[in-house]
């Protein structure tokens, strides 16, 4: 599996010749559940995103890739490898979750909502242990930056937040290990071929144009008086604005693109 830095991942542990050894078992249950692995996807890579006038073609590629994400930073999570596997697990179920929601008018709820609901039950079972990654991480740089003796006495603190972290480690990997986390892997395996939708058709520059819409309605009242949630709704609705237009790219074009640019500076 290629990690971000380019470098495969690899696993090697010395076993004996009845089963694989445990540390090779920790990492393949998402890759192998149920017997069969997604072969498009086992070896991490990303499914290429297509480029044409089929909204739902568009939709199966983009929901495809953020599938292929999750069971790229999976194993790192289970051996807790980097801050940032979890981190890049939480990135794709939050996407996939802004995806179905821009997508709404032309899915079946029935199917679609459930789904969302299970995806943001994944990001929230890993949410207590990115909080603690971010905060440990800037807690120690400060401390670094310390003369003695503050910098002894603030070690109990890390030490402490250490703790829960190992805690909070354990309830993502329990999540990771559970039916429920197997079974959403299905079902966003099953959506990458092909979600459930209603019949009619749906035109996502339109869906596009609306979400764009609302961002600029709500930026507008946006200056420096703004409090953090009328900041905070401004991000959100940047966001559904970005992943709608990424949605309707193949119909917009090069309009479609500079949004989603832009969106994500705005997001910063």
């Amino acid at each position: 599996v290629p990690r971000v830095d380019g470098e495969p991942f690899v696993v090697e542990q010395v076993g004996g010749p009845v089963t694989p050894p445990p540390e090779v078992r920790r990492v393949l249950p998402a890759f192998l559940r149920n017997g069969s692995g997604p072969e498009r996807v086992a070896d991490g890579s990303e499914p290429e995103v297509v480029e044409d006038d089929d909204a739902i073609g568009r939709l199966r590629s983009l929901l495809g890739r953020q599938y292929a994400s999750i069971l790229r930073h999976d194993p790192g999570v289970r051996l807790d490898l980097d801050a940032e596997d979890v981190h890049g697990i939480r990135v794709a179920s939050r996407r996939t979750r802004a995806m179905l929601r821009a997508a709404r008018p032309m899915l079946d709820p029935s199917w679609s909502e459930p789904l969302r609901d299970e995806l943001k039950w994944l990001g929230g079972s890993l949410g207590r242990r990115r909080d603690l990654d971010v905060l440990i991480a800037r807690l120690r740089s400060e401390i670094d930056g310390l003369d003695q003796p503050e910098r002894t006495a603030a070690a109990p603190l890390l030490e402490r937040l250490g703790e829960e972290r190992e805690t909070a480690q354990a309830i993502a990997v329990d999540a990771l290990r559970s039916d429920r986390y197997y079974a959403l892997l299905d079902q966003l395996e099953a959506a990458g071929r092909g979600p459930r939708v209603r019949r009619g058709e749906v035109s996502l520059r339109k869906l596009a144009r609306k979400e764009f819409r609302r961002l600029r309605a709500v930026a507008d009242e946006l200056g420096p008086s703004s409090t953090d949630d009328e900041l905070h709704r401004a991000r959100i609705l940047g966001k559904r604005a970005r992943y709608t237009a990424e949605l309707a790219e193949s119909d917009v074009g090069e309009p479609a693109r500079r949004v989603v640019e832009r969106a994500k500076v705005f997001q910063d």
